[in-house]
């Protein structure tokens, strides 16, 4: 509700009405391409160091066809995991997640189409912005309001 003394916008006129963001405290700001949405849910990939050890449910499809000795020289490994968010405001081509993320989570950008929860990943190293590199994972610490 506005005050409209000289008439300017009338019944049936439309107009682009931009309302600022009033919540001050900082925000998760994530590029809206690392969102997967299902059934009305949206969720993003995170990447986290896992040491492989047989019995470890997450990765026990790696682990059917390599030998321990394979595994103990591996060590830690980067294994994408599902994580359910809350989505707040579009912001350009991000996105602001009101709820599901911590700061400081590195979450996967690109090749998420291929991605699915507990698959070893490796990343590549950071593009430049505009450059495109499958196996980038974001930090999500890094892009506060």
């Amino acid at each position: 509700v506005f005050d409209n003394p000289k008439f300017d916008l009338r019944a049936g006129m439309s107009c682009v009405v931009r309302v600022h963001n009033e919540d001050r405290s900082p925000q998760i700001v994530i590029p809206n391409r690392a969102v997967v949405e299902q059934m009305g849910e949206y969720f993003v990939f995170v990447a986290k160091d896992t040491v492989i050890n047989k019995g470890n449910s997450a990765n026990a499809n790696l682990e059917s066809n390599k030998s321990e000795a394979d595994t103990a020289s591996k060590g830690p490994q980067m294994i994408a995991f599902e994580k359910k968010i809350q989505l707040g405001q579009t912001v350009g081509a991000n996105v602001v997640v009101k709820k599901g993320l911590i700061d400081g989570e590195k979450i996967i950008v690109d090749g998420i189409q291929q991605l699915h929860d507990g698959v070893a990943i490796n990343p590549g190293k950071a593009a430049a912005p505009g450059e495109a590199n499958t196996g980038h994972a974001s930090n999500s610490g890094g892009h506060q309001q």
